[in-house]
């Protein structure tokens, strides 16, 4: 049995939102970083670095549509990892 689109999307989703959800609320208590756009260009390199790896992990997530979210989770992250290995040994 084949497991609809939609959960994909929803576990892509849901991770891009906790992993910059988490980085926000972490940053603002931690450091005192605004939570949206900064006029610092270092915060908003960070930021914009963080959120497109977020993105990045969460798309591999999303792939493992079939198995349950933390499941997903772990194949992502091995994805994720093979990813990095291809782009590393090139």
């Amino acid at each position: 049995m084949r497991a609809s689109p939609a959960i994909g999307s929803f576990y892509s989703v849901l991770t891009f939102v906790l992993l910059a959800g988490a980085f926000t609320l972490g940053t603002r208590a931690l450091l005192g970083w605004e939570g949206g756009p900064s006029d610092n260009r270092g915060h908003a390199t960070v930021m914009l670095l963080w959120y497109a790896i977020a993105g990045w992990f969460a798309r591999f997530v999303g792939r493992h549509r079939d198995v349950d979210y933390l499941e997903a989770l772990r194949r992502g992250a091995i994805d994720l990892g093979r990813a990095i290995k291809g782009a590393v040994m090139r």
